[in-house]
């Protein structure tokens, strides 16, 4: 909507569709932008929804992630300068970087627990 190459409606900002410049992709930006919505007013809602359903939901916002980085590529005027590829690069390294430490170190408080228990077992025996 702040784009000046394109003129945007308002209401295009909540119904995929609208915008007749590149339309698939700047339809998948509004979609994205709306589940974004949808997981961030999930925190109010945890304790009605239930934790299991909270983290399933918000497992969703790596598919979201994608979508809107696909929109931003495909539907952007600027996506052909290399400041903005590079911003692009260094944006999905870093959220793969932080997956892969999430899937990979084990939380802090999970950490002491095995060698713990391992101690324990030790010394037991």
């Amino acid at each position: 909507m702040l784009d000046t190459k394109v003129d945007v409606p308002f209401q295009a900002l909540v119904v995929p569709g609208l915008v007749p410049y590149r339309p698939i992709w700047t339809s998948l930006g509004v979609l994205a932008a709306e589940l974004m919505v949808i997981v961030y007013v999930s925190f109010s809602l945890r304790r009605h929804i239930g934790t299991r359903t909270w983290r399933r939901l918000h497992w969703t916002t790596y598919a979201i992630f994608a979508a809107l980085t696909l929109h931003g590529l495909m539907s952007g005027s600027d996506s052909d300068r290399p400041w903005v590829l590079g911003l692009y690069l260094a944006t999905i390294g870093a959220v793969v970087f932080a997956t892969a430490w999430r899937l990979l170190v084990p939380p802090v408080a999970t950490r002491g627990r095995a060698g713990k228990g391992s101690a324990r077992a030790a010394a037991e025996a």
